[in-house]
């Protein structure tokens, strides 16, 4: 997630976290640790880890492991009485706020995509609230800076706590071999006054890694419900752990991305 921003789903209340505006200099505290706000590091010569903006009392770490892993050191304490994610760790490929990875064939228009090829491995032996999810921002013109203003689709693999809505009958699709809920919201930004389709596939049984899953047909289902459009831009590709709190030991070990 990019930036904090409120969502109305049905008769409750979500809240989606999202970056705000972010460096484009890379920080690093030492080397492969990442502790600042935004703090950002190429890895795997065409990936970025990002240490998110956050929420809450105190900071987050991320420590760079091997080529494109990186476990979470640190998250913050959460405000008293606030039910919302603190920080998102991340790792990905393409453009988020002028923050472009190398080597990178994202954006691209959605239309143009045949297949999303992707490989993650986590480690989630972590207590506290958080979930593992890929994210896709669309725009809906070319972008590589400001906050994309299409869709925001995430793939939960997994999730630990009692942290979010899952819409009352909320519909299960097979994608992939894997069965997903699907919920779909209309979400908001107060300090852009922009406002994007949320689409979420949370798994039915949460696994910690997948191998060769193409992230294409998410797409493909989210075009036939109108909430992608064809002519939008893919922004990026990343996954990451969206943290309510805890979640100290979160990993990921191994991940790959490749658009064609």
């Amino acid at each position: 997630m990019r930036r904090f921003v409120v969502a109305v789903l049905c008769a409750g209340l979500a809240v989606v976290p999202a970056l705000a505006h972010a460096s484009t200099t890379s920080v690093v505290t030492r080397p492969g640790v990442l502790c600042g706000p935004h703090n950002h590091l190429v890895v795997g010569g065409t990936y970025m880890i990002r240490n998110t903006y956050w929420r809450g009392t105190g900071r987050t770490c991320i420590k760079h492991q091997r080529t494109t892993g990186f476990v979470v050191t640190r998250t913050p304490r959460p405000t008293a009485g606030h039910e919302r994610v603190t920080t998102f760790p991340d790792i990905y490929r393409g453009c988020i706020w002028n923050m472009c990875t190398p080597r990178t064939n994202i954006p691209v228009q959605t239309s143009r995509i045949h297949h999303i090829w992707t490989r993650w491995h986590t480690v989630e032996r972590a207590k506290g609230t958080w979930n593992a999810a890929y994210e896709l921002w669309f725009g809906k013109r070319r972008q590589i800076r400001g906050h994309a203003n299409g869709a925001e689709v995430m793939v939960w693999l997994n999730h630990h706590g009692a942290c979010c809505i899952l819409r009352r009958h909320a519909p299960i699709v097979r994608i992939q071999g894997y069965r997903f809920y699907v919920q779909m919201w209309r979400a908001h930004d107060p300090a852009f006054n922009l406002s994007w389709n949320y689409v979420q596939f949370r798994m039915v049984h949460p696994r910690w890694r997948v191998d060769h899953l193409d992230l294409k047909p998410f797409i493909r289902y989210s075009e036939r419900h109108h909430w992608v459009r064809p002519t939008w831009w893919l922004e990026n590709v990343g996954a990451g752990f969206e943290i309510w709190h805890g979640g100290v030991g979160l990993r990921t070990s191994q991940f790959q991305a490749t658009v064609r």
